[in-house]
């Protein structure tokens, strides 16, 4: 499963790894970030608040009973509400971080006997509404509580709205309640309620679009760079193909990093290297072919002096026969040297005329397929090694059937014959120069070699390949395929 969903190129797997490496990296800075903001959060909030519950419990301790009400109201703060009753406010204690922060500064501020005096707990707006509100006989609305002289929902309004407000300055925090109860000597308590900055956590939705734009953001850019990385990769995959279809192809630019210029540089040597080993193999077989035709002239003369007629005719044949290769020579050596541009051809209309003219010779030739097939190539090249191909057919098989089919990505031509075929063990061999099958494939047919090995260079040249093959009931099929 995780190999089907691994990227199969350089450019998608490392812009994975990169996308991997940045995703993991977010999601841990925010979780760093999340706990160190908290605690910040929290610390600060908690200092301040120990400091002025700090202040007025004392206050609370020396007054009577009933001036601790309006005490309450008159120590009433923006962001902290008072409130004195009998029983404990707080549903609970919490056991948070941050409940165990702002306990730790109240009991600094207090005294470490207050320890088991004191109970904080967090609530949400709606909760808070329920424990107030929902006491009957024993709830803080008739024992002074949080109400005073206006409701309860009054006045924890008020810190609603006044809470409300300072989210909008302060939006990285969400609020919550942190609602406090101290025993007092008398056993009564001192309530308190105060909010609660509780730092978003990372997959909450404003965090989640910054995480996730962020992410979009560089790897795109990852990608955008890594293309850019392995864009050289590609130039070099397209040169060498071009290269293995035409030796004489232009060079590749030597431009960009110094690695790149230094692969360039060093291909474009190798092909110089190429080029030069190619043309001195092709001018020494020119030149040895050319070289060998003055003997052969002078051997022919001679030739006619022989009186025995049947030697005559015999040595007469030898030198025909070394003529011919001499002449497929030449031939092979101007093909290969060739510097033949590729112009924009019709093959379908190439091949008909190849059918037409070996027709026109006496040959049993035809041709199945489209009018018209539009092809970028060398008409001199192919027209030679089609030309060898269904002469090859008619030679050996008695009949030569052309067909042309176009597909989406290449184009597929099949010459089929009807003759003995070809022994499995021969097939690869006969398109090598030179090499002749014995039996019903033999000089004696004519020829000395090297015409599959034309065809095989001719195809080539223009990116394709060339299969030999045996049909089902005999006969020979040749399968020409040249990429569009």
């Amino acid at each position: 499963m995780i190999r089907r969903l691994w990227p199969s190129t350089l450019v998608g797997r490392t812009a994975l790894v990169l996308l991997l490496g940045v995703a993991l990296s977010n999601a841990i800075g925010l979780l760093v970030y999340s706990g160190d903001r908290l605690n910040v959060l929290t610390t600060s909030r908690g200092l301040d608040l120990a400091e002025r519950i700090a202040s007025v419990v004392p206050l609370f301790e020396r007054a009577l009973p009933r001036e601790r009400q309006a005490l309450a109201r008159s120590l009433r703060r923006p962001g902290v509400r008072l409130a004195w009753t009998k029983w404990p406010i707080a549903d609970g204690d919490s056991s948070s971080l941050s409940a165990g922060l702002i306990r730790r500064a109240l009991l600094k501020e207090l005294g470490a006997e207050w320890e088991n005096r004191l109970l904080l707990a967090y609530q949400t707006e709606d909760g808070r509404r329920r424990r107030f509100g929902g006491h009957g006989d024993r709830g803080p609305s008739s024992r002074g509580g949080f109400a005073g002289r206006n409701s309860q929902a009054g006045q924890q309004g008020d810190v609603v709205r006044s809470e409300e407000r300072r989210a909008r300055l302060e939006p990285e925090v969400e609020r919550e309640v942190l609602v406090g109860s101290l025993r007092l000597n008398d056993g009564s308590w001192l309530n308190f309620i105060a909010p609660a900055a509780v730092f978003k956590p990372f997959w909450a939705t404003r965090f989640f679009v910054i995480g996730i734009a962020t992410t979009v953001v560089i790897a795109l850019f990852s990608l955008w760079a890594v293309r850019v990385a392995a864009r050289p990769l590609s130039m070099f995959a397209v040169a060498a193909e071009r290269l293995g279809r035409d030796v004489d192809a232009p060079a590749l630019s030597e431009t960009g990093p110094a690695e790149v210029r230094q692969a360039a540089v060093a291909f474009n040597q190798m092909q110089t290297r190429l080029q030069a080993l190619l043309r001195d193999r092709l001018q020494m077989l020119a030149g040895l072919s050319h070289d060998l035709r003055t003997p052969i002239t002078r051997l022919k003369l001679r030739a006619e002096l022989i009186d025995d007629s049947q030697q005559q005719e015999k040595f007469l044949a030898d030198l025909e026969e070394i003529r011919s290769m001499v002449e497929a020579s030449l031939a092979f050596a101007r093909d290969e040297a060739g510097q033949e541009p590729e112009i924009p051809i019709d093959i379908a209309v190439l091949l008909q005329t190849v059918c037409d003219e070996l027709v026109d010779s006496g040959g049993d030739a035809s041709y199945a397929g489209p009018s018209h097939v539009s092809y970028r190539g060398r008409p001199t090249t192919l027209k030679r090694a089609f030309t060898n191909l269904v002469e090859n057919a008619i030679k050996y098989g008695g009949v030569a059937r052309i067909d042309l089919e176009e597909k989406a990505q290449h184009i597929v031509i099949t010459v089929d014959d009807d003759g003995p075929g070809i022994p499995d063990s021969e097939i690869d061999k006969v398109f090598e120069p030179f090499y002749r099958i014995d039996g019903s494939r033999s000089r004696d047919t004519g020829g000395v070699g090297l015409g599959l090995a034309v065809v095989l260079s001719a195809i080539r040249l223009h990116g394709g390949h060339v299969l030999l093959s045996n049909r089902e009931g005999g006969g020979l099929r040749a399968t020409v395929e040249l990429p569009l």
